[in-house]
């Protein structure tokens, strides 16, 4: 069950611990990750020969998550 800013969110990537980047007030990280997703994004939706449907879904999650946190830290 996760806890603070995204509870809400249902997520099977723990290993993204935006609430452990927001308590160490680690700015630099969270926009290294939204960097690196959205490049991803971008990627997966030029993608051909599968149907990148659930992974485009998911890393626009994880983007939304990265953005609240970014968010957070700029209320601090």
């Amino acid at each position: 069950m996760r806890t603070g800013l995204f509870e809400s969110f249902d997520v099977s990537f723990d290993w993204i611990d935006c609430d452990g980047y927001v308590k160490l007030n680690n700015r630099s990280a969270l926009e290294d990750l939204l960097t690196h997703r959205r490049e991803l994004l971008l990627k997966l939706n030029r993608v051909t020969g599968i149907d990148p449907t659930e992974a485009i879904a998911q890393v626009s999650q994880e983007i939304t998550m990265i953005e609240k946190a970014l968010a957070a830290l700029a209320r601090e």
